[in-house]
């Protein structure tokens, strides 16, 4: 890798699953300064570093102070079989930003996007993504200053709730059936592909691989309820999924 030096003051080292505690702590801290919410558990980060394809040893980089606090976190997601679109993802501390621990951890990310180029052909065209809340201008400027450009947002739309919705009213043919994991996971999974095909950015991975991934990140995880997975059938074709967990991470009160 490419050497880089980290800010004159803080050291660095890749990541090890003993970190989950400390990762969550401090991904926290930013989000309750930044958005006024926590933002992950600890499950959920360990669920992350177990994830097939991805090593916290290879993908994750930790920054600490000289006392050993964790005030840094930066990771590239490259696994795979055409990774024409790594994603990059960094956390600084709010009490240690504006000491270039930010510009460091994003470059570190970068460096090891690029080594996805070795496993491509030179005719695929590579662009490695990141993103942050709309909210936090410090990150978006900072990004914008290492020559990313804004070219697609996601919104979070909600509905406040003061009395149950109204029952639905299924098309004709269309039947809810309960979702049995055993039966139905990989039916499931091959309809959400199916859904987004036609999606941005899509890039179609083998089953071999990707199932896996999506068992892991949907059902091996404590937010998870199959009572609330509702699957619309159509005959034996699945015509609709709503993948819904029991709490979001804003408020656990609210799923």
């Amino acid at each position: 890798m490419t050497n880089i030096k980290p800010p004159e003051g803080f050291t660095v080292r890749p990541a090890t699953m003993d970190d989950v505690p400390a990762c969550t702590e401090m991904f926290n801290l930013w989000a309750e300064d930044a958005l006024g919410y926590k933002e992950v558990t600890e499950e959920e980060i360990l669920n992350s570093f177990e994830s097939p394809g991805f090593s916290p040893e290879k993908n994750a980089h930790l920054a600490f102070t000289e006392s050993g606090t964790l005030v840094g976190y930066a990771e590239a997601w490259t696994h795979g079989e055409t990774p024409i679109r790594p994603w990059l993802w960094v956390r600084v501390h709010p009490d240690y930003q504006n000491l270039g621990l930010g510009t460091y951890l994003t470059q570190w990310a970068e460096i090891l996007a690029s080594q996805v180029l070795d496993r491509l052909p030179d005719y695929l065209r590579v662009c490695w993504e990141l993103g942050v809340d709309g909210r936090v201008e410090a990150a978006i400027e900072l990004f914008e200053n290492m020559g990313y450009e804004h070219y697609r947002s996601y919104c979070q739309m909600r509905i406040e709730m003061d009395a149950p919705p109204p029952a639905p009213r299924w098309p004709n043919d269309i039947v809810l059936k309960p979702f049995d994991p055993t039966r139905d996971l990989e039916a499931v999974y091959l309809a959400d592909i199916d859904c987004f095909k036609d999606h941005h950015g899509y890039v179609e991975e083998n089953f071999e691989d990707d199932f896996p991934r999506f068992r892991h990140h949907f059902i091996e995880t404590e937010n998870y309820d199959p009572a609330l997975w509702f699957i619309a059938w159509d005959g034996d074709q699945i015509a609709g999924i709503n993948i819904c967990r029991p709490y979001s991470h804003e408020d656990e009160t609210m799923g």
